[in-house]
């Protein structure tokens, strides 16, 4: 049997072929429904799908119930699924390797759950050391995954659709702690879509195949962000439990791609750090734009940059915390260099009809630059340009 690092290493070797998304959320979110259509999608599409089964009912059905029984201690029942899950992968995937896979589009791994779940029912910071003695890194467990959809359990705002059952037993209480704790399981993660109860079921299946459509940069893939200036910040209106990383981008003049914004995008957290190249087509709705950002290695990170940095443009560096506000995913930037005391919030929404009334943080007083050139960090790259927005940072920021 292959060793954790070997597994490891093999999924590595495949990420320019192979996409992972994890599907999420707490009890009674409509996963079944999603990847029964999510499949349809993608083969229609022209992939090949790999359904990855959720291995906690397997185990609690063969008598592993981590509620009950003489367990020695509570992290024992996750760190045994955490393993199971990844063997399972690997085994998938040594599957997939004997197949000829040159008719199909890509490879698409649709699993039910991914590796950060556990943190919902141990705690973050014991589900860190379960995955550290296992020996995965805790932040190479959280970008394992392409995409991660997380659909909201019916308990929230749905509760008259709410249903249990013997694997999963919980009540429409206990059903919103879990969902809330697994939100901020992947907080950390890139592309971390919360698909809510605001629509009805159908809508809401609708938009977590928006997000995978985005993740494959699959036709009608979007980008929808309004953006606005923080004019009062200060580190006490950070929320409690907010996800922090810092992120560095440069941008790249690539030959054939003119008129497509490309970057490289390195992000650092207290467990290591991770690579993404990112392509953004512009469109003609403000604030809308198509984009695609799959994970490269270090290598490759290092020699786009090293052979295709745009010239006359600086590395943009910032701290971002990301936290959830309702059914959203807020992103505040702290620009650092010379652009300190440059504070932007973004907030991802679904739709550009949402874009006017996605509800802010209140605790923020904003300027709304939605769609204003100057402030996206393309532009913000371009040397000379801070000193350019000398006057409106004056005007705007709070001392």
């Amino acid at each position: 049997m292959a060793t954790v690092s070997e597994m490891l290493q093999a999924f590595r070797s495949v990420r320019d072929r192979i996409k992972f998304v994890a599907l999420t959320g707490g009890p009674c979110g409509g996963k079944s429904k999603f990847l029964l259509e999510a499949t349809r999608l993608l083969e229609v599409h022209g992939y090949k799908v790999i359904l990855v089964p959720e291995l906690a009912r397997e185990l609690i059905a063969a008598g592993f119930d981590p509620r009950q029984g003489p367990w020695k201690n509570h992290s024992g029942f996750q760190k045994q699924l955490l393993l199971a899950t990844l063997e399972k992968k690997y085994r998938y995937l040594q599957l997939l390797l004997e197949m000829d896979l040159s008719a199909y589009k890509g490879v698409v791994f649709l699993c039910d759950r991914g590796y950060m779940d556990g943190a919902a029912y141990v705690g973050k910071v014991q589900f860190e050391a379960i995955l550290q003695e296992a020996g995965l890194n805790p932040a190479s467990a959280l970008d394992f995954y392409d995409l991660v959809v997380h659909l909201v359990t019916a308990a929230h705002g749905k509760e008259e659709f709410y249903v249990n059952d013997p694997e999963r037993p919980e009540t429409p209480e206990q059903a919103r702690r879990l969902d809330d704790a697994t939100v901020a399981a992947w907080l950390g993660h890139m592309h971390h879509q919360i698909v809510d109860n605001s629509t009805d079921f159908e809508g809401k299946i609708n938009n977590a195949l928006r997000a995978l459509r985005r993740t494959l940069n699959m036709p009608t893939t979007d980008e929808i962000e309004p953006k606005f200036i923080v004019t009062n910040f200060s580190p006490a209106l950070i929320p409690q439990g907010a996800e922090c990383f810092q992120i560095r981008q440069t941008y790249l003049d690539i030959p054939g791609k003119t008129g497509i914004e490309c970057r490289v995008r390195a992000k650092s957290t207290a467990h290591g750090d991770s690579f993404y190249y990112t392509e953004k087509v512009p469109t003609n709705v403000p604030g809308k734009r198509h984009e695609s950002e799959p994970q490269i290695s270090k290598e490759e990170y290092l020699g786009l940059k090293v052979a295709h940095t745009f010239k006359d443009t600086q590395e943009i560096v910032k701290t971002r915390y990301k936290f959830p506000y309702g059914s959203y995913v807020c992103e505040l930037d702290l620009y650092q260099g010379i652009l300190e005391g440059l504070v932007i919030l973004e907030i991802e929404v679904k739709t550009v009809e949402e874009m006017k009334t996605v509800p802010k943080p209140p605790q923020f007083d904003l300027v709304d630059v939605t769609g204003d050139h100057r402030f996206l960090n393309r532009g913000l790259a371009e040397i000379g340009r801070p000193s350019e927005l000398a006057d409106l940072l004056k005007a705007t920021l709070v001392a």
